[in-house]
C-alpha cells in the first residue's frame, strides 16, 4: 500500500480474502496429494481382486471359458422378432448358430454351453456375429463377451487398473461393462 493513498477498507478486506483463498487452495492441494500417495498401494490390491474373474467387454471374439462355455450379450437397438448369433471358426466356417427368437430393445444375454470337445480342447477363438430383423436381416449389432482376467496391474503413470484378458490383451478396467466370478 502507498501510505499517501491508502486503500479503502472494502478493497483491503477483498484483497485479504483473496490471499486467504489462495492459501486455502494450496493447503487443499497438498492434502489431496498426500491422500493420493497413501491410496497408491491400494491400487495393487484392487488390481489383484480382478484375477480369477471374468469381465464383460465389447467384442466379437470369444473362446470357451474354464467351464467350456461362452457367455455374452447383444446390444439390441430396437424390438426384433428374429434375433440370433453365428459362431465362426478361424477359417470362416459357421460352426454354430443360435436363435434367440423375439427380444425387446436392450441387452440380450446368450450362453453356449454345449460346445464340441474339439473347440474346448483347442481353446479355439471364435468370431461372433449377431443379427436381428423383422423379416429383414440387419448386421453390425454390438456384442460383448465375458473374458477371463489372466493378469492385472496398476501402472504408475495411470490412475486406472489395467487388466490383461485371455482373448483381448490389455484393457483399462473402466472399459469393462460388468464383472463376474468364475466360481
Amino acid at each position: 500500500q502507498d501510505p499517501f493513498a491508502p486503500m479503502d477498507n472494502g478493497d483491503f478486506i477483498a484483497q485479504m480474502a483473496q490471499f486467504s483463498t489462495v492459501t486455502g487452495i494450496t493447503e487443499i492441494n497438498n492434502n489431496l496429494s498426500a491422500l493420493g500417495s497413501k491410496l497408491e498401494p491400494n491400487r495393487v490390491a484392487t488390481a489383484a481382486q480382478f484375477l480369477g474373474h471374468s469381465v464383460l467387454v465389447p467384442g466379437q471374439v470369444a473362446s470357451p471359458d474354464d467351464n467350456g462355455e461362452i457367455h455374452g450379450v447383444i446390444d439390441l437397438p430396437a424390438f426384433s422378432n428374429d434375433v440370433g448369433l453365428t459362431f465362426t471358426n478361424p477359417s470362416g466356417e459357421i460352426i454354430h448358430t443360435m436363435n434367440l427368437g423375439t427380444q425387446e430393445k436392450g441387452l440380450v444375454g446368450f450362453s453356449w454351453t454345449e460346445i464340441p470337445e474339439e473347440i474346448k480342447n483347442n481353446k479355439t477363438k471364435l468370431k461372433i456375429q449377431a443379427y436381428a430383423g423383422n423379416g429383414e436381416a440387419s448386421d453390425g449389432l454390438s456384442t460383448a463377451v465375458y473374458n477371463k482376467v489372466i493378469a492385472a496391474s496398476a501402472p504408475k503413470n495411470s490412475e486406472d487398473v489395467v487388466l490383461e484378458l485371455k482373448d483381448y490383451g490389455e484393457i483399462s478396467a473402466s472399459e469393462a461393462i460388468k464383472f463376474k466370478s468364475n466360481d
